[in-house]
């Protein structure tokens, strides 16, 4: 007569069993954070943002000519940025006003990018 061990071990098809119910449900957790992270929105503090280099240009000593082009270069790395942004998330960006609760403040990123862009002009 065989002697029956105290641990049997699974066989194939129930290990096999096991491994797709892990996956299974590994795969429900990274729908739910696509779904969470497609679900986000991205807000941005337009008038905070223009106000603040309208005060910096208004301190500078510039002739109407030179702050024209300046406000063209900052209307430009504005534009620029914020489509690089809206582009590579795929999400659309709203204004910070439009925002009640929640949302992504891209605010900081979206000046520090400006400001890098103006710099390289």
């Amino acid at each position: 007569m065989e002697k029956k061990s105290k641990f049997s071990f699974m066989s194939l098809s129930d290990w096999l069993a096991g491994v797709q119910i892990i996956i299974f449900i590994g795969g429900l957790f990274l729908l739910a954070w696509i779904v969470k992270q497609q679900s986000s929105i991205d807000y941005f503090d337009m008038r905070g943002t223009v106000d603040t280099f309208t005060l910096q240009t208004a301190d500078k000593n510039l002739s109407d000519q030179d702050k024209q082009k300046m406000i063209e270069r900052f209307n430009d790395a504005l534009d620029q940025s914020l489509t690089q942004w809206a582009e590579s998330t795929g999400k659309p960006i709203y204004v910070k006003a439009a925002v009640v609760k929640g949302g992504n403040d891209i605010t900081a990123d979206i000046q520090a990018d400006i400001a890098r862009r103006m710099r390289t002009q």
